[in-house]
């Protein structure tokens, strides 16, 4: 089995997911500090963009990775996938980038056409900042379509031909 790493949390922002309150990036700092200690060398990171790690500035050097999850009300996609990578950079963090497959055209819409996902995925899978590919959300449904098998077929087609990169943070993890 390989571990590719820990995402801290998910839905930060959902209240009624989390008792009540959004989940803080001083919360996860804590996570993350205390995870370091019981598992080191695990890769860590969040489920959000990285300008949102950049508003706690103790919070970035326990990281690893942030993601760069995209809907088309996100405007356009290599602008989206671009800032993300210049904010990963800015903080010495990897970038996972995706695409939100379930509410493609925005949240609460429709999963993705097929060609929606090629093009989306591609510019995702071939972004030089990219360490990995993962996107939101498996639907057994969505799936058993023969045209979206294809496209996600061609999308690890094209991540194939990157070299392996890992997701920690720019200059090793902690």
């Amino acid at each position: 089995m390989t571990i590719l790493g820990l995402n801290l949390a998910d839905d930060y922002a959902c209240a009624t997911c989390w008792g009540g309150k959004p989940i803080t990036q001083v919360q996860i700092a804590v996570w993350a500090a205390y995870t370091r200690t019981r598992i080191p060398g695990l890769p860590l990171g969040v489920r959000v963009t990285p300008d949102w790690v950049e508003r706690c500035p103790p919070l970035a050097p326990l990281l690893d990775d942030a993601w760069a999850q995209y809907h088309t009300k996100k405007g356009d996609p290599q602008a989206y996938y671009d800032q993300a990578a210049a904010a990963a950079r800015k903080l010495g963090l990897q970038v996972v980038m995706g695409v939100n497959v379930e509410d493609c055209y925005g949240v609460g819409t429709s999963p993705c056409a097929p060609a929606d996902l090629v093009r989306l995925g591609t510019v995702a899978v071939s972004h030089p900042a990219s360490c990995a590919f993962l996107s939101w959300q498996y639907d057994a449904t969505t799936w058993q379509r023969e045209e979206i098998r294809a496209a996600w077929s061609g999308l690890v087609a094209l991540a194939r031909t990157r070299p392996g990169r890992e997701c920690r943070r720019v200059g090793g993890g902690l």
